[in-house]
C-alpha cells in the first residue's frame, strides 16, 4: 500500500489554492485535454528547483477541481521569471483539442 504525508505547510498550501479558485472564479475544464504554462517569479536569488514548485501547484489545482487529472495535461510550459517582492507564480490553462495531439 502506497501512502504518502503532507507537512503542515502543503496542507496550507493547497487550501491557499483551493480558496484562490473560489475567489476568483477559475473556470473547471473538467476532463479536457490541457495546455498549461507557468512562469515562477521567486522572492529572492536562492537556488529553486522548479519541478518540485510545479508539481505541487498542479496536485493544488487537481485538488480543487480545476481540472480531473493532471495527467490531461499534454503541454506544460514552465520557466524562471525575474525575481519579484514576495514572489509570485502566473498559471495559465486552456483546453486543447485533442484531435492536435
Amino acid at each position: 500500500m502506497y501512502s504518502t504525508y503532507l507537512s503542515d505547510a502543503g496542507h496550507k498550501f493547497k487550501s491557499e489554492v483551493s480558496d484562490y479558485v473560489v475567489e476568483n472564479q477559475i473556470p473547471k475544464f473538467g476532463d479536457a485535454r490541457l495546455r498549461v504554462k507557468i512562469i515562477l517569479r521567486p522572492r529572492s536569488k536562492a537556488r529553486h528547483d522548479l519541478d518540485n514548485y510545479f508539481k505541487a501547484l498542479l496536485d493544488a489545482l487537481q485538488d480543487s477541481g480545476v481540472y480531473n487529472d493532471d495527467s490531461q495535461i499534454d503541454y506544460l510550459e514552465m520557466s524562471r521569471g525575474e525575481v519579484i517582492k514576495g514572489g509570485r507564480i502566473i498559471i495559465s490553462i486552456e483546453a486543447i483539442d485533442d484531435s492536435t495531439i
